[in-house]
């Protein structure tokens, strides 16, 4: 959106106190059912754990505030809590791998997709 008054920015949100953990509330009518199934031992203690960062979250109020003030400083990301940095480190030295693996091959036609 160059040259325009538009601008885009990617909230990263950690846990924040909002409804989202019980957001099978918002099921279709169809899965209803499904929503009141039984969950494994394994889903249903990694919904306790979900259902109580969401808890220990912060207010809503404060992403909001973090959110405004990326957009007014036109930051492309917005991130609410540093102390992920961690996980998203890991992560991109994941997509670093595979990037090193993909090198490894020869490209069928040269070219690049950058615009």
């Amino acid at each position: 959106m160059r040259g325009t008054n538009i601008g885009v920015s990617a909230l990263c949100p950690g846990f924040a106190r909002t409804g989202i953990a019980a957001s099978e509330r918002n099921a279709p009518a169809a899965l209803a059912n499904d929503a009141e199934a039984p969950l494994s031992p394994a889903a249903a203690a990694h919904a306790a754990q979900v259902r109580a960062f969401v808890a220990q979250g912060i207010a809503p109020s404060e992403v909001v505030a973090r959110a405004l003030e990326g957009i007014r400083d036109g930051d492309l990301y917005i991130f609410t809590h540093p102390d992920m940095r961690p996980m998203l480190q890991k992560r991109l030295a994941r997509i670093n791998a595979a990037y090193d693996k993909a090198e490894r091959f020869e490209p069928a036609q040269q070219g690049t997709t950058q615009p």
